[in-house]
């Protein structure tokens, strides 16, 4: 059903068209155990379009849905959709996520027990554009979770942490 509806939608939507189709996309992503491979695939596809800089209005649309959790759970699979759910999400913290706003949708990949999982919410927390040293907003989830992240037992994981953490520039 998804397959053949995204076939009819141009390939940018305003955010008021797009902000109807995500609880649509929403359903496809979130549980993809009962929708088709295709429909996945094009819901997926559809998101990745609409989370990029030239389509800030829709990337704020699905931040205020919290889109970021979704791709988490696609993420989470470690399937063959594991490097687009990766990218759209970095787009979607570039685009349209800020430390003192909606940031926690993306956090939560941090205490993910999968390497690669965390390894994407780092990718992407690295785009965020207000991370900047020394002025930053405070964001206490963020302060904590990079700091833990630079425990990771990953080294090369917990070397992203703490460049972060350096970035961000606030004490716990």
């Amino acid at each position: 059903l998804f397959s053949s509806i995204s076939a009819h939608v141009p390939p940018l939507l305003d955010a008021k068209s797009f902000s109807m189709l995500l609880p649509l996309v929403k359903s496809v992503l979130t549980d993809p155990g009962h929708a088709e491979p295709a429909s996945v695939d094009s819901a997926l596809k559809l998101l990745e379009q609409h989370v990029t800089l030239e389509s800030v209005n829709t990337a704020a649309a699905c931040a205020n849905q919290y889109a970021g959790s979704w791709l988490l759970e696609i993420l989470e699979q470690e399937d063959s959709l594991f490097s687009r759910a990766a990218k759209a999400l970095s787009n979607l913290a570039e685009s349209a996520l800020a430390i003192d706003d909606k940031l926690e949708q993306v956090l939560q990949g941090l205490i993910s027990g999968k390497n690669s999982v965390r390894e994407a919410t780092l990718e992407s927390l690295d785009r965020l554009p207000d991370l900047e040293e020394g002025e930053s907003p405070v964001n206490l989830l963020l302060g904590r979770l990079l700091w833990l992240a630079k425990c990771d037992v990953d080294e090369s994981l917990a070397d992203i942490a703490d460049s972060l953490w350096h970035r961000y520039g606030h004490k716990l």
